[in-house]
């Protein structure tokens, strides 16, 4: 009896409690204040929000809601050390059953304000071992161990050219390194396209919008190019269609570069877009697989990063990346550096700072990747370090980040890169393919540049305006190259480009046959000997001469020799062909022995025939006794 009237007095208290819990909570919703608060908020006004709210938490302490609240608020002002202390003095009133989940938010906070001893201390606290336990230790750990900057680590704010008081996101930057790209979330509401070009200097001009057709009403983000520059690819969103796919909440569009003017773009189609959200695409430089991310079915938490592989000229079904690259958190901002190897994207599963951070991952085949690593500080902060684009040299980039200001609030940034970020450094080769005749350029021609010491080929079309191309290649490595076009022989050379080659950018046009092309008969005279009147000999002096000339059209075994002898037409006509026959022979003796192969050497015995000069005088009968070498090709 006596045991039954504890366990009803137990479970009155409990009831008590929670009735005075419930009326804090219920109290702190009716405080003007807060209502104020609230309001200030959603205005976007986070300094008068903050100062409601804490005026409402000054006339009741109780309410756990309203701590939380003006915690969570500091953090996205990036106060983080007030947060921390905000949470901390709320302790005393977490409610019993709310105390282990309670306990992992302070932890939270104390790692972003950099408390990271007593972040541990904390979680300590914590009774339950579970998954996020288990986290938050490791991403203990990991801040202990990473908090020193590294030497001549760099990130600098690219300036007011590029960034305003609006956020400035997902920098690109094209292969002539003269365009920069990126996402500006116009009055904090409307994400619009913007292109900024470089100055005789090499700094950026002020950027402008990008206009129509690139941006429409709809919001426009994350644009990128492939490596050639002809194509564009951007995630619009906003969008609807009754179809349920070609408009979903976000998808994944392309542009086509004809000329100088980009055309509409144009959605990818059923197999690459869903209902579900699609966006943020990156090219490879060989243009054979894109990468994207999407919160679709068959991923491993929020967003994750997917793969899609052209194939037969159509792209294939999306694959997911996998458990190594995405986590049970959000992957963002896929970017492969022209190498084909280093794999950069941002994060906020994988162990890091807090917020979303940078990291780095080889492709090593097909889906096979490397673990990621975290870039580190000072690429890396407490606050939201969201994408980033790597330079052909591999060693800097531009990131964006949202560190000097609120939450959501980015910039972009020029960054060092880690050494063992670092990527192999690349070339983008450039030309044209030509008509070898008419010098027209020929668009729509395919290129494949093969580094068979790696078993990789890359390949391109010539544009369809001017017949160009740009392609990213690596240094100190043989490419074999095919060049194949429609009603033009196809054509195979070699291209190497050196280790030492100091610039960025490789000059190397092509030229092709048409089918039907017949190489035409070139002709020229080497050399020319007159003898005298019946004679079949020649001067010493003149024979040396002869050796000269024939030792420099030697080295080419594609000609054709051809010794053509002449006499005046005085005497025997028999006689006079048997004195040429002879002459001849005399040079061709002496072609042989300078190395001409026989079977390249044609005689022609002719007489009288052909004469260049008038046979009445002695001077003209004396140039019409001659012997000529011709050669052909």
């Amino acid at each position: 009896m006596k045991y039954n009237q504890q366990k009803i007095l137990v479970v009155v208290f409990i009831i008590l409690i929670c009735s005075v819990c419930s009326y804090a909570q219920s109290a702190i919703a009716l405080d003007k204040n807060y209502q104020k608060a609230l309001y200030a908020w959603s205005k976007k006004n986070a300094k008068q929000a903050i100062h409601y709210l804490e005026k409402a938490i000054a006339q009741n302490e109780t309410s756990l809601e309203a701590y939380i609240t003006l915690a969570e608020w500091n953090a996205q002002i990036h106060a983080y050390n007030k947060s921390y202390q905000i949470l901390k003095d709320a302790t005393a009133i977490v409610p019993i059953n709310q105390k282990e989940k309670f306990t992992k938010k302070i932890v939270k906070a104390a790692l972003l304000s950099s408390h990271y001893e007593e972040a541990n201390e904390w979680l300590r606290k914590c009774l339950v071992q579970d998954a996020s336990y288990f986290q938050l230790q490791r991403q203990i750990q990991f801040v202990r161990e990473n908090s020193t900057i590294r030497n001549g680590a760099i990130v600098q704010n690219l300036g007011i050219r590029i960034n305003t008081n609006y956020p400035e996101m997902f920098p690109f930057v094209s292969a002539d390194s003269n365009e920069l790209l990126f996402t500006r979330k116009v009055n904090n509401i409307d994400d619009e396209l913007y292109k900024a070009q470089r100055d005789t200097c090499g700094y950026w001009l002020r950027a402008k919008n990008e206009g129509y057709p690139i941006n429409s009403p709809d919001a426009e983000l994350y644009q990128s190019y492939s490596a050639d520059g002809h194509y564009q690819f951007i995630t619009r969103c906003d969008t609807r269609s009754e179809n349920g796919w070609s408009l979903g909440a976000c998808d994944l569009l392309m542009a086509y570069r004809s000329d100088s003017f980009w055309t509409v773009p144009e959605s990818f189609g059923g197999t690459i877009n869903t209902t579900d959200y699609e966006g943020m695409p990156c090219l490879s430089a060989d243009n054979k697989t894109l990468f994207f991310i999407s919160n679709k079915k068959g991923g491993y938490g929020g967003m994750d990063i997917w793969m899609s592989h052209f194939k037969d000229g159509l792209w294939q079904e999306p694959i997911n990346l996998g458990p190594k690259i995405n986590s049970p958190g959000n992957e963002f901002a896929p970017f492969l550096h022209p190498d084909g190897k280093h794999f950069y994207f941002s994060s906020d599963g994988h162990i890091g700072f807090g917020g979303l951070d940078l990291f780095v991952a080889n492709w090593l085949q097909d889906t096979v990747w490397s673990f990621p690593r975290n870039l580190g500080l000072p690429i890396n902060t407490a606050f939201d370090d969201m994408s980033m684009f790597v330079f052909q040299n591999g060693n800097a980039a531009y990131i964006c980040s949202d560190r000097d200001s609120i939450a959501g609030n980015f910039d972009i940034y020029a960054a060092t890169m880690p050494n063992f970020a670092f990527a192999d450094e690349v070339v983008y080769v450039k030309g044209v393919v030509y008509d070898s005749i008419s010098k027209e350029p020929l668009n729509n021609t395919f290129i494949d540049f093969i580094d068979e010491r790696n078993d990789k080929s890359y390949q391109v079309l010539t544009n369809r305006g001017d017949g160009s191309y740009m392609i990213p290649l690596l240094k100190n490595t043989n490419y074999l190259v095919r060049l194949k076009r429609y009603s033009y022989q196809a054509k195979d050379t070699f291209m190497e480009i050196p280790s030492a080659y100091s610039s960025n950018k490789y000059e190397q046009s092509f030229a092709l046959l048409t089918n039907d092309y017949e190489a035409p008969v070139f002709d020229t005279l080497l050399a020319r000997m007159h003898f005298e009147i019946n004679k079949t000999q020649l001067a010493d002096s003149l024979l040396q001469e002869l050796s000269k000339g024939v030792k420099l059209a030697v080295e080419d075994p594609s000609y054709q020799w051809s010794i053509n002898c002449f006499t005046d037409n005085t005497g025997n006509p028999i006689l006079n062909e048997t004195i040429s026959a002879k002459r001849a022979q005399l040079i061709k003796a002496l072609l042989l022995q300078l190395g001409v192969a026989q079977e390249k050497i044609t005689i022609n015995a002719l007489g009288e025939q052909n004469p260049i000069d008038d046979n009445s005088t002695e001077e003209g009968r004396l140039n019409n006794r001659r012997v000529e070498i011709w050669l052909r090709k």
